[in-house]
């Protein structure tokens, strides 16, 4: 691969890349099934499944009863009976798209293109339990955007949020298409990495701190500097509860913070 002019070999983590001449950058990912969270949760999702399917239609079913030798009394009821089967099966089918809607609603941020909190903990949910049923392992990493306390105490909310939104976009930007990404808190964003522990993971962060801190965010014509803090949990087979999982995270990133100062 070519980086700065020289053909360099490179360490992969994530779509972020670091080099042997010290840069980093991104690679795109051919499309994994297997890695790929939304694909396998629709394809096991009942409501999902059944949305796809064709809409009920029984008028062949009534034009069979009409053929009949039933009585004329019998088709009128049959016929009768299959009509309302046909309208409380597009009912339910309306109510499910409707829960549909409300769900996706609830499980993405009103104002960050990731999940929400809700729809974090649901998905961080649904991963333990694959842990736990399949023996697995994985990591999440907690992002601490650690600059937008002092922006929100030195220039207010609007500022701050608009600091978390630009850091939150190109966080998503440098991540894989099929990441799971979500904000846990004000300032806080949790990711997800299924099957992924170690030392790959610590130099992911590194990687992506590095390269975000690295932007410019400019509030009112001043340039204003990026700081973020991380921290970092395991989970397994025994790991049964999102929120300490991610405290984990968090205690660790305190930990680490102390350590620096």
């Amino acid at each position: 691969m070519k980086f700065g002019g020289k053909m360099v070999d490179n360490i992969y983590s994530d779509n972020l890349f670091v080099s042997s001449v010290g840069g980093y950058g991104k690679r795109k990912r051919e499309h994994n099934p297997k890695n790929n969270e939304e694909a396998e949760e629709q394809a096991q999702s009942p409501y999902d499944n059944h949305l796809k399917s064709s809409p009920i239609d029984v008028d062949d079913d009534i034009s069979a009863i009409n053929n009949s030798d039933l009585s004329e009394d019998n088709k009128k009821i049959f016929t009768e009976i299959m009509s309302q089967n046909r309208s409380m099966a597009n009912q339910l089918r309306i109510a499910e798209k409707r829960i549909k809607y409300l769900e996706d609603r609830i499980d993405n941020d009103s104002y960050l293109p990731i999940l929400s909190k809700e729809g974090l903990i649901r998905k961080l949910d649904k991963r333990l339990d694959k842990a736990k049923m399949n023996d697995t392992t994985g990591t999440i990493l907690y992002f601490w955007v650690f600059s937008c306390d002092r922006v929100r105490r030195n220039y207010g909310y609007d500022a701050a949020n608009k600091m978390m939104r630009f850091v939150v976009e190109k966080f998503v930007e440098f991540s894989s298409d099929e990441a799971v990404i979500g904000r846990f808190n004000d300032f806080g964003i949790v990711k997800i990495l299924p099957f992924r522990v170690g030392e790959d993971v610590e130099d992911f962060c590194k990687i992506m701190k590095k390269r975000i801190e690295g932007l410019n965010f400019v509030y009112e014509d001043s340039l204003i500097n990026i700081d973020i803090r991380y921290g970092i949990a395991e989970y397994g087979p025994k790991t049964d509860n999102s929120y300490k999982l991610i405290r984990i995270a968090d205690s660790n990133m305190l930990k680490k913070l102390k350590s620096t100062n």
